[in-house]
């Protein structure tokens, strides 16, 4: 038997003559085959058997290899990730099964008119695309973002994909300027403004020492093996901390007021005990203001400078320039106007059996229990 078929291209029809007249006994049938916006009319010879339609398989083979040289097909694509650390999936490309597709035709073609091509790409599978696109998934989700909604993604660390190993790589000083620009942005000691109800009224006071510090080599290293390992993703991260003191303040307190020379412990709003004192010079000693913890207790040190050699029984540091509470056995009297001619080298100088009270008060309780204010 022989093919006759009909084209439709841009509408037009294009028709092949007949060489061979069908026989009573057959039928022509008008198939269309679309794809996308394309589609292709071909008209079958067919003959019934058994009662139902069928097409020559030669016939259907012939109109399906027409298709094919008029429409080229795309072959398949393996998936890959750029350089710059992107998933591209595969493609399945428009390559099709043409047993499978003869072969439909041929048993339906006194039912179907038209076929999409599409339904008949061969599948395609690519071994290597799950495991890519995990990869892929893993750099994306390992983000860090902080408490203050500051977030850090490979990606910003210049992230690199190496196909050779299959390997990630990202640029760590990046990642170090970033992480320390971040916890330096949670550090606050000594730089806020806070309005205290001190024992003789309400003061504000500014610097010092209370707050918090982040540390920033101990932060670096988290990060770094955070990236390393594609760890999932973090959310309201806060840095690690070399000092966490919450500006929410304890309920017991020490006081000292420069101007009235006095040093108060407060706790549960009560005073616990309060002594004179004696203060830094205020021209080139002044005692610092602000809010400080005591971050050392000793006993029996020396405190050393230009000019002084000092042995104290009992000494509480507040900063690491060597400012802190400790008795001054060296003097006889405390208060008043002493600290304006004869003040200290800017610690607060303590009657000695007022500093053991203070001291044995203190030694018993972290850094962050009591906080000392220091004001005028």
């Amino acid at each position: 038997m022989t093919l006759v078929f009909a084209v439709l291209m841009c509408g037009c029809e294009i028709a092949s003559p007949a060489e061979a007249p069908v026989s009573q006994n057959a039928a022509d049938v008008t198939i269309t085959l679309t794809e996308g916006a394309r589609s292709r009319q071909y008209r079958l010879p067919a003959k019934y058997v058994a009662g139902k339609l069928s097409a020559n398989r030669a016939d259907v083979t012939y109109a399906v290899r027409d298709y094919i040289s008029a429409n080229p097909r795309v072959f398949p694509q393996k998936a890959y990730i750029t350089s710059a650390c992107q998933y591209v999936p595969p493609i399945n490309g428009t390559q099709i099964d043409m047993p499978k597709l003869i072969s439909y035709i041929c048993d339906n073609v006194g039912t179907v008119q038209t076929l999409n091509i599409g339904d008949f790409y061969l599948e395609y599978q690519d071994p290597d695309a799950p495991a890519l696109e995990k990869l892929y998934s893993r750099v994306q989700k390992s983000a860090v973002t902080y408490s203050d909604g500051q977030e850090v993604t490979l990606y910003d660390l210049g992230v690199v994909y190496d196909p050779s190993d299959n390997s990630i790589h990202y640029d760590k000083k990046i990642l170090h300027d970033k992480v320390r620009d971040l916890a330096n942005s949670y550090d606050d000691a000594g730089q806020r403004t806070v309005t205290i109800n001190g024992v003789m009224g309400r003061f504000t006071v500014s610097g010092g020492t209370w707050g918090h510090v982040a540390d920033t080599q101990a932060e670096i290293d988290y990060m770094t093996k955070h990236f390393d390992a594609l760890r999932p993703g973090e959310s309201s991260r806060i840095p690690i901390m070399k000092q966490d003191l919450s500006w929410n303040f304890p309920g017991t307190y020490i006081e000292v007021d420069k101007e009235l020379q006095h040093v108060y412990l407060v706790s549960g709003n009560r005073v616990v005990m309060d002594s004179d004192c004696v203060t830094g010079r205020p021209r080139g000693h002044s005692t610092p203001e602000g809010i400080f913890f005591i971050s050392e207790i000793r006993t029996n040190k020396t405190l050393t400078g230009p000019g002084y050699s000092s042995f104290v029984y009992r000494w509480m540091r507040l900063t690491n320039s060597g400012i802190g509470l400790h008795d001054a056995t060296w003097r006889g009297r405390f208060g008043g106007a002493i600290y304006e001619r004869d003040g200290s080298h800017g610690c607060i100088n303590l009657p000695k059996a007022f500093a053991y009270e203070l001291y044995d008060f203190v030694k018993v309780r972290e850094p962050g229990e009591i906080v000392v204010f220091i004001h005028n």
